[in-house]
């Protein structure tokens, strides 16, 4: 197998492992570059590391655990995501390379084919577990080590930093050089920041201060008095069935999962043969608060708020009389839902949700360039009042655009909706934490023109 796995500091180091023992660093892209497309047994291979000559149960099983594959990813992110409009070329064209070639170039085994690989990912998709567990190693090298800074005496513990993540860049096709773009998968499978769990860790590693001074005398360099406090991480974790981070929402390429953190072991050698500890986790969010059912209720309206006439659509090209098409908005308390009227046309209703709303943190582009991102959803208004054009603007979904579905033609209709938007998104908020990601900014001014 020769995928790719990524292994970078927060924010200050990055280095690429392939799937094969050779390390490959890369400097300063924070992804690796990905070798030609191979196919990729459908089962995933793990090779675990040495355990300790007397392993505790705990590290019995944490060595028994997989390292998650780039086939497994792509499951995962067809899962959380959704399937692609291509998803049969990406998945053929890396991990099915030879047979995907042959296929495509014959027209009497194309379809048949195409309808084999979509039932495979399907079933693969269907089959997923997400309570499966999955390890990954960091690095005492240069690049994407962790790190110990200086013992707390108040604390008994070394405060740790620079937590590795992991993740997938695949081009099909592509020479082991150049840029990936992701036209077969990129995602972030482990990121700290992503970690659903992560504030529950207190990433510290407890220490007695003889055990500690025993450490920092051990590793300091003779002469100089500086100590070598690099370490090595194993970090057991799962994926929860949840959207996290998207870069560039309109390709669907570059996301994150969002892991949940089972436990992270502390060695002091790359064989994990001289365990100096585990940081502890205290009881907080459980994985059994992202499970299918609370993620189902989460989107399931129980209940309706209001419903409120707003402005569906206009004539086409300002055709006479230019009377606005009138529709009706529902709220309830997972989301909204438009009527969706079109002048002379059938109406094509959609729906908003909460869960889309405040799950996701996006990144936008502008003019070719990704803007910070932001972990914030705002509502505010906007009036037009020469027109008697009233708008509620919902940035999480049209981040500052003024072309928002969400248009009034009185003011009172529309601040009757935007005090009952903001207090169910409000609600919603409190009732799952475990998927509000993103803070809501409610701005009570309203802008007009």
């Amino acid at each position: 197998m020769s995928s790719t796995r990524t292994v970078a500091l927060l924010g200050v180091f990055a280095s690429a492992l392939t799937a094969v023992a050779q390390v490959t660093p890369t400097r300063p892209a924070p992804r690796p570059q990905v070798p030609p497309a191979q196919q990729v047994p459908s089962r995933p291979q793990s090779t675990p590391k040495t355990a300790p000559t007397s392993p505790t149960p705990l590290a019995r099983q944490v060595a028994s655990l997989p390292e998650m594959t780039a086939e497994k990813a792509f499951y995962y992110y067809v899962a959380i995501y959704g399937a692609p409009g291509n998803v049969v070329e990406r998945y053929g064209s890396y991990f099915d390379g030879p047979n995907y070639s042959r296929a495509m170039a014959n027209e009497f085994e194309r379809a048949r084919y195409q309808r084999d690989v979509q039932a495979k990912i399907t079933d693969a998709v269907k089959n997923l577990n997400f309570s499966d567990r999955f390890t990954f190693v960091g690095s005492a090298s240069s690049d994407g080590y962790t790190a110990l800074g200086e013992y707390s005496f108040d604390r008994h513990s070394f405060p740790i930093g620079n937590i590795p993540t992991i993740g997938f860049c695949i081009d099909a096709g592509r020479t082991f050089f150049g840029n990936c773009t992701g036209t077969v998968l990129h995602v972030d499978v482990f990121k700290l920041q992503n970690a659903v769990n992560a504030a529950s860790f207190s990433w510290a590693l407890p220490m007695s201060e003889a055990e500690a001074a025993a450490f920092v005398n051990s590793r300091t360099v003779a002469g100089s008095g500086s100590a070598n406090r690099r370490v090595v991480t194993r970090i057991t974790y799962s994926i929860v069935n949840k959207k996290g981070q998207i870069e560039d929402p309109s390709s669907g390429r570059a996301a994150s999962f969002c892991p949940f953190i089972h436990s992270v072991e502390v060695f002091s050698d790359a064989s994990l043969s001289r365990k100096l500890g585990v940081i502890v986790g205290q009881p907080g969010v459980s994985e059994s608060a992202f499970g299918p059912d609370t993620q189902r209720t989460a989107q399931s309206p129980s209940k309706t708020i209001g419903e409120y006439r707003y402005i569906a659509s206009y004539p086409a090209n300002y055709q006479r009389p230019n009377t606005p098409v009138t529709g009706t908005i529902k709220l309830t308390d997972v989301g909204v839902e438009l009527s969706g009227e079109h002048f002379g046309g059938s109406p094509t209703p959609f729906n908003v949700s909460f869960f889309e709303s405040f799950a996701a943190e996006k990144r936008y582009k502008s003019g070719g360039e990704y803007l910070n991102s932001s972990r914030v959803t705002g509502l505010w208004r906007i009036d037009y009042t020469f027109a008697h054009d009233f708008r509620v603007i919902w940035d999480s979904f049209w981040l500052h655009s003024q072309d928002t579905p969400l248009i009034f033609a009185s003011v009172e209709e529309r601040d009757r909706f935007f005090v009952d938007l903001a207090k169910a998104m409000q609600d919603w908020a409190t009732k799952y934490p475990q998927y509000a990601i993103m803070q809501l900014n409610i701005d009570q001014r309203i802008f007009g023109y």
